[in-house]
């Protein structure tokens, strides 16, 4: 019964792809009906993709909702392949880059500082997050997981951010709102290494407490990712801001559930990668169409049949020019900080 199969199989490829008399040495994977039924098969993929773009993606919170998990996998992955440690995710740190991504979808500005002039460590020390080190890498209008980090990595100071071995650490949060006018989903990505509380330190009192200056770099944020280094605390240096965080911003701005997102099921993954998955069957289907191609026009056949030649052609071209407008769609408008 396997021989049987085994032989239907390779049966069922000579036909389809090598010309020979059975086929009238035109492979059927390179006939017309076959072609219109790849090609129909192509678009339904482009139909799906652009409506998981604008409009699956716009009007509900799905995307949003896995996109942090993915960031942190990536991210780990990036790490273990430079032979750095895996950064482990902390609460605080989820809580603080949630408030952050909410106050810019809120606010609609994109900065590592806030109109305000509150820079990143204002979220981390108002949740309560004590550090010796910390960084902070934004994105915006990324409709793709793997686009984001990929763009993190090809910045220097990003990169730096990602590969820095001091971190321990990661807390990633997305929120949804308006940026330039059109729907956007912020990214938010903090690295830290918690500060070594030992029982020789003492209890903040409000004396001990001081309030931050800010300094304003608009056109510099735009450009670096942000990185703080600190002593180990103790009281004296100890940070904490006098001006609680407007807890309203939770409540108006749509919230990725942080506890949810650990750990990324593959549904998740694909949801949350729609041009990486996309382009992934684009180039399955692609590559299938070019073996048949070049068995076509390699193998000897005493008629090469121009038509099918062309038919294999036009499905490459096709093809390739549905990947390069998914990687513009999903790009379009994309930033980092």
């Amino acid at each position: 019964m396997v021989y049987d199969t085994m032989n239907r199989m390779k049966l069922t490829l000579k036909k389809y792809f090598i010309p020979h008399e059975g086929n009238d040495h035109k492979p059927h994977m390179l006939r017309t009906e076959k072609a219109l039924i790849v090609l129909s098969i192509v678009l339904l993929i482009e139909m799906l993709f652009l409506a998981q773009i604008f409009i699956i993606g716009k009007n509900t919170n799905f995307l949003a909702a896995v996109i942090s998990s993915v960031i942190v996998d990536k991210t780990n992955t990036e790490r273990v392949s430079f032979d750095l440690n895996s950064l482990v995710t902390d609460d605080l740190l989820e809580l603080a880059a949630q408030l952050k991504a909410n106050d810019m979808a809120k606010k609609g500005y994109f900065a590592h500082e806030t109109p305000e002039g509150f820079d990143p460590w204002y979220w981390l020390e108002n949740v309560g997050y004590n550090f010796v080190a910390a960084g902070e890498n934004l994105a915006v209008n990324f409709t793709d997981s793997e686009d984001v980090v990929d763009a993190w990595m090809d910045s220097p100071g990003h990169r730096a951010n990602i590969l820095k071995d001091s971190y321990t650490e990661i807390g990633v949060a997305t929120a949804k709102g308006k940026y330039k006018g059109r729907e956007a989903i912020f990214v938010v990505q903090f690295f830290g290494r918690p500060a070594v509380v030992t029982a020789e330190t003492l209890p903040i009192t409000p004396e001990s407490t001081q309030t931050q200056t800010p300094t304003v770099e608009p056109e510099k944020t735009k450009v670096a990712s942000l990185q703080a280094e600190k002593e180990p605390l103790i009281v004296e240096d100890t940070f904490i801001q006098t001006e609680p965080i407007d807890t309203t911003v939770l409540a108006q701005t749509e919230v990725t559930p942080t506890v949810e997102n650990r750990g990324t099921s593959f549904i998740r993954k694909v949801a949350s990668e729609p041009k990486t998955t996309t382009n992934y069957m684009l180039v399955v289907l692609a590559t299938i169409i070019a073996v048949a191609l070049l068995l076509k026009v390699f193998v000897h056949s005493p008629v090469k049949h121009p038509p099918l030649i062309v038919n294999g052609v036009l499905l490459l071209l096709i093809m390739s020019s549905a990947i390069l407008v998914n990687q513009y769609v999903s790009t379009l408008g994309a930033t980092i900080s």
